[in-house]
C-alpha cells in the first residue's frame, strides 16, 4: 500500500463534501456556566512477556484528573485543570501536570480543540499502531485537534507536541500527527460495511538542539475495511481485514542514535470479534515484513523495545483477546482483560492481564455573571 499525507487530505475532504450532517456533538451545557469535572482511570496490568521483541512487566496504580469548564457561550468553552498519576509502590506522584484546553464547536458537526487533547485510547488506534499501555504511561497529550463527526463520515485529526526545546537544549523535539477515520459505505438492517483510514507520523529534529542527533521521520498507515453484524445491542460481531504500511522517512545512518533498522515495511492483519452481553472474545493473525511502529505494540513489529541490537524482518502472529465489560457504563466502567501473542516461527506465546476501572463524573458549580450584561 503506497500512501501518501497529501492524498489522505484529497480522500478526507473528498469524502466530506459529499456527506450530511445528521450526526451532531452533543454540548447540552449553558452559557456561562461553570462545572467540575472528575476522571478516574484505575489499572492493573500485567505483562507476562519472554520473547526478544519486549520485556515482561506490571502496571499498576491510578489516574486522577480534576477540571473546571466554563461555557463562554454555546460553541466554545474553556477547561482548566491538573492530572496526577500515581503508581502503587511509589511515594508521592510520577506525574502532576497542568491540563489546560480551549474548545470550540465550529458547526454543529465539527469540533477544534487546542491544549489538552482528547488522546490516547480516544483517538480509535489499532493497537499495532498505538500501544495500550500507553492509555497510562503516556496519559496527557498537548497540541491541536480537529474532530469530525457525521453520520457517514467521522474522524480525528491531531497534532500532539511531546517535547518542546529552547536554543541550547541537549535533546531534540519531538511530535505526533495522527488521523483516524470510519465511513461508512453501506447500512442495513443487520449488516454494516466500514472502511477504516488511520495514519500516525513521528518526528524527532529541530534546529536550535544541541544534541547532534539526526532528524527522524516515520509513517504508518492503516487502511482496513470492517463487515459489522448488529444483531441487537447485546450481541454484535466483527470482522476486519487491514493493510499496514511503514515508512521512514527520514532515517539516519547506523552511527546515529536515532537510526532505524528499517527504512520500510508492511503488515496484513485480519481479525474477528464477537460480543455478547458483557462478554467478548477477539481472535487474529498477523504477517509483516520488515514492520516498525513507533507509538504500536512490539508484539507485531521486527525490532525490539528494548535491545537495539536485534531485528527479525519476517513476523507471523497469532493474537487473541477475552474480556468483560459491565454494562452500565455512563459513570463508573469496569473491565476485565486478557491478552495472547502467539509467535508461530518461534513457537512462543506472551500473554498479558488486566483489570481497568473508568469513573468519570461531572458537577454544576454556579452560574458566573458576564460583565457585560
Amino acid at each position: 500500500m503506497r500512501l501518501s499525507l497529501s492524498s489522505i487530505f484529497i480522500w478526507l475532504f473528498a469524502i466530506n463534501l459529499n456527506t450530511q450532517n445528521e450526526i451532531a456533538f452533543d454540548w447540552s451545557r449553558k452559557e456561562n456556566n461553570l462545572y467540575l469535572d472528575y476522571v478516574n482511570f484505575s489499572f492493573f496490568k500485567n505483562n507476562e512477556y519472554f520473547s526478544p521483541f519486549q520485556k515482561g512487566y506490571t502496571g499498576i496504580g491510578s489516574i486522577n484528573q480534576i477540571s473546571f469548564h466554563y461555557y463562554l457561550n454555546s460553541n466554545c468553552y474553556v477547561k482548566t485543570g491538573a492530572h496526577f498519576l500515581k503508581y502503587s509502590g511509589v511515594q508521592g506522584f510520577t506525574e502532576i501536570l497542568p491540563l489546560i484546553s480551549v474548545n470550540c464547536l465550529l458547526s454543529p458537526d465539527f469540533q477544534m480543540k487546542f491544549g489538552h487533547l482528547n488522546g490516547n485510547l480516544d483517538h480509535g488506534l489499532n493497537e499495532i499502531l498505538y500501544l495500550y499501555d500507553r492509555s497510562y504511561q503516556n496519559n496527557v497529550e498537548n497540541g491541536i485537534q480537529f474532530l469530525l463527526k457525521k453520520k457517514r463520515l467521522s474522524f480525528d485529526l491531531w497534532m500532539d507536541w511531546e517535547t518542546f526545546i529552547f536554543h541550547g537544549d541537549p535533546y531534540q523535539e519531538e511530535f505526533v500527527v495522527g488521523y483516524t477515520s470510519d465511513l461508512l459505505i453501506l447500512e442495513q438492517k443487520v449488516h454494516k460495511i466500514i472502511i477504516s483510514l488511520d495514519a500516525i507520523t513521528t518526528h524527532k529534529g529541530g534546529q536550535i538542539d544541541i544534541s547532534n542527533a539526526a532528524k527522524q521521520t516515520t509513517l504508518n498507515t492503516y487502511l482496513g475495511i470492517r463487515h459489522e453484524m448488529i444483531f441487537s445491542e447485546m450481541h454484535k460481531f466483527f470482522i476486519e481485514y487491514a493493510s499496514l504500511d511503514y515508512k521512514g522517512l527520514h532515517a539516519p545512518p547506523p552511527n546515529d542514535v536515532n537510526h532505524l533498522k528499517f527504512d520500510n515495511g508492511w503488515g496484513r492483519n485480519i481479525y474477528m470479534r464477537h460480543e455478547y452481553k458483557q462478554f467478548a472474545w477477539q481472535l487474529g493473525l498477523w504477517e509483516s515484513k520488515r514492520f516498525i511502529s513507533p507509538r504500536g505494540e512490539y508484539a507485531y513489529q521486527s525490532i525490539s523495545r528494548y535491545d537495539e541490537s536485534f531485528a527479525d524482518e519476517s513476523r507471523y502472529l497469532l493474537h487473541g483477546k477475552v474480556s468483560f465489560m459491565n454494562l452500565e457504563r455512563k459513570i463508573v466502567q469496569l473491565e476485565l482483560r486478557g491478552d495472547i501473542y502467539h509467535d508461530l516461527e518461534r513457537k512462543q506465546m506472551d500473554y498479558c492481564y488486566g483489570i481497568y476501572i473508568r469513573l468519570k463524573s461531572n458537577f454544576f458549580l454556579k452560574k458566573m455573571s458576564n460583565a457585560q450584561d
